[in-house]
């Protein structure tokens, strides 16, 4: 476990940290976004690999001969199978306690998740249901601002007769094309079960931020103004509107936004930064997922010798135990 925990800590350091100070400030939301969710999969599965490189000159039974005086004299070496002693460990050992620190701080962790559902679950029995341009929409009286789950956008009844909702609908409806919603949920799901990496929880933050900068430039692209779309993000924050949880508009800084929609797209040729990762990834392999043997005796041994061994009587070989 401690070993696991060490790993994982090292590999989405190092992962993370190549993004932070060549992509953050990139325009390349698409390729950041899968460049972070990489990070998670390869943070959690390198530690667990296990390849295997045969090296050097081992064998359960082998022989090898020396020159005594001129004579060659021949010894057999049996090399015994590893043997393992287990013992019962004590509870009070830190190996013990660190687990029991992992389990509990998942089982703390879990609850913002079940809370969050039991939150949904209450809005959708309190909501009246509509379906607008294929999508359904939940109305409801609570002091949520307005956010998407699913394929479900759930709206407070003044922000529907609001007269920028045209605007907040567009952007739900973007987050659930994207699959904004259901990876955002999946990263919650995740944060539980690695909470003790603080790598995992930026890389939570920051894909949020790309949610909305994704978001944001989709509806520009669409014909949108950018300084009506900038002073609408300004006045809806100014507004008092709540910052609920799962609220898409309130994911991020609205500083950060704002700065990433008058920011020029980086040139395409910034995205070949992102090969440095080959090299990492490379050296991290070796180091976490790379375990080395011996060469079995039928694989290094060329010569015959059977000849040699005939013509000798066994009772002049020494035997030696390795």
């Amino acid at each position: 476990m401690i070993a696991f925990i060490v790993k994982t800590l090292i590999c989405s350091g190092l992962l993370y940290g190549l993004y932070y100070f060549l992509l953050r400030k990139e325009t390349f939301f698409r390729l950041n976004r899968i460049y972070l969710l990489a990070i998670l999969l390869l943070s959690a599965l390198i530690p667990l690999i296990q390849i295997t490189i045969p090296i050097g000159v081992s064998t359960p039974e082998s022989f090898f001969y020396t020159l005594v005086d001129g004579t060659k004299e021949f010894f057999f070496v049996y090399l015994l199978d590893e043997v393992i002693i287990y013992g019962k460990a004590s509870p009070f050992s830190w190996p013990n306690i660190i687990e029991k620190v992992y389990y509990i701080g998942i089982f703390v962790f879990s609850i913002r998740v079940f809370v969050f559902l039991y939150q949904i679950t209450s809005l959708h029995r309190v909501s009246k249901k509509y379906r607008k341009d294929g999508v359904r929409l939940f109305v409801h009286n609570k002091p949520f601002t307005a956010f998407s789950f699913w394929n479900i956008i759930y709206v407070n009844k003044e922000e529907l007769n609001a007269p920028d909702f045209k605007v907040i609908w567009k952007h739900e409806i973007e987050h659930i094309k994207q699959g904004h919603t259901i990876e955002s949920f999946l990263l919650e799901v995740w944060s539980c079960i690695f909470w003790f990496n603080p790598f995992v929880w930026s890389i939570k933050r920051k894909l949020k931020e790309i949610h909305e900068y994704q978001t944001d430039y989709s509806l520009i692209e669409q014909g949108m103004d950018t300084i009506v779309y900038q002073q609408h993000l300004l006045n809806y924050t100014l507004d008092g509107h709540s910052f609920a949880e799962a609220s898409n508009f309130a994911a991020t800084a609205l500083k950060n936004r704002i700065k990433m929609l008058a920011k020029s797209k980086s040139p395409l040729w910034r995205k070949t930064k992102v090969s440095l990762v080959l090299p990492l990834l490379l050296v991290l392999v070796l180091a976490f997922a790379t375990d080395y043997a011996p060469l079995n005796a039928s694989e290094t041994i060329s010569e015959p010798v059977s000849p040699v061994i005939d013509s000798l009587s066994t009772d002049s070989i020494p035997v030696i135990f390795e």
